[in-house]
């Protein structure tokens, strides 16, 4: 038995993934409560425990984990970002202290993650994760004395991408709308597709009551839909012109996979934004399916200058090895058991 820990709130690659695992025969979430009686016994039943996201019940796991000599797996499938400072202008300064936060995200997981093993979508995160560090006194305009907490961790390399069935191709005729679909947190190219100036209706898929609230007084044009069902934004992706991304790289590639699934094309940066590489090798934008920028009103107009069809953008993926079902016994059955 494979016990699986997915706290907190989920969101992109991390919801999908949990959600699929828990369909496999060998996984078990745990489902208990804080107590550490509970969660010993629940851990010690385990041939290997896998955790999604990072809390005290996740840290309780990894201590119970060692306690009962029990393989302790951590899935990260996220970049702490950074956002170029001459891209566009800061309107909500508390929604974007992205550096501050990030670097004391690095800091935290660095000092709490003792696992033996950090499960990777591909090449380019491990090298990210083995290049994070920290320090013990910031100073932003120096790095004294950088600490490396991931530097000697074992990485594995797994594949864990995945189209759900909901997206699939559709060929009826597309409304005059474009989206954003937001699968992990507001940030700065969001804002940035709010201000476009277009004759299409804007819609921004993913957000909290919150930023709802925020946002809608700020961009008065734009359509701003809740977090909802995969289901739901597939429809929303069947409808839309085109469907924009802040970086290609985001959530590992998968929103974009699952718009061109639905033979939409999409429209993204074609800078990571996480440093000052290019895209990532695998990245899934090609001139049949989509358009790089480095501005969206450039990349609305070079769209809007092509014939697309949309089976034709649909056609670009390699379904094969986009599989949820062969993905997810690969990760079980060679990285786990």
């Amino acid at each position: 038995m494979i016990g699986l820990f997915a706290e907190g709130g989920l969101t992109g690659l991390n919801e999908a993934l949990r959600d699929n695992l828990i369909l496999h025969e060998d996984i078990v979430e745990y489902s208990g409560t804080i107590s550490k009686n509970a969660l010993e016994g629940f851990v010690k039943d385990c041939s290997s425990i896998l955790i999604i996201n990072q809390g005290l019940i996740t840290s309780n796991a990894i201590r119970a984990a060692k306690k009962f000599n029990v393989k302790s797996n951590f899935l990260y499938t996220r970049h702490e970002s950074t956002f170029p400072k001459n891209e566009g202008e800061i309107l909500r300064p508390e929604f974007f202290d992205v550096k501050g936060q990030n670097y004391n995200a690095v800091r935290q997981l660095g000092k709490s993650l003792e696992v033996d093993n950090i499960l990777v979508p591909n090449s380019y995160t491990k090298d990210f994760v083995k290049g994070m560090f920290y320090e013990e006194q910031w100073d932003t305009s120096t790095k004294s004395n950088p600490i490396y907490p991931f530097k000697d961790q074992n990485i594995t390399v797994a594949p864990m991408i995945g189209i759900d069935q909901c997206f699939d191709l559709s060929t009826e005729p597309r409304e005059d709308i474009i989206v954003c679909v937001n699968r992990g947190g507001v940030d700065r190219p969001i804002e940035l597709f709010c201000q476009l100036e277009t004759k299409y209706n804007k819609i921004v898929i993913g957000v909290s009551n919150k930023e709802q609230d925020k946002l809608s007084a700020i961009f008065k044009d734009v359509t701003f839909i809740p977090y909802t069902t995969r289901s739901s934004v597939a429809n929303f992706l069947k409808k839309a012109k085109y469907a924009f991304y802040p970086f290609t790289c985001y959530v590992q590639g998968l929103s974009m996979y699952e718009a061109i699934a639905c033979g939409t094309p999409v429209i993204t940066y074609d800078k990571n934004f996480y440093d000052s590489k290019s895209s990532q090798p695998d990245d899934p934008i090609t001139k049949d399916n989509g358009v790089l920028c480095r501005q969206f009103s450039e990349g609305l107009e070079e769209a809007e200058s092509k014939k697309w069809s949309h089976s034709a953008v649909a056609s670009t993926l390699d379904y094969a090895s986009l599989n949820w079902e062969k993905n997810i016994e690969d990760i079980i059955r060679n990285r786990l058991l």
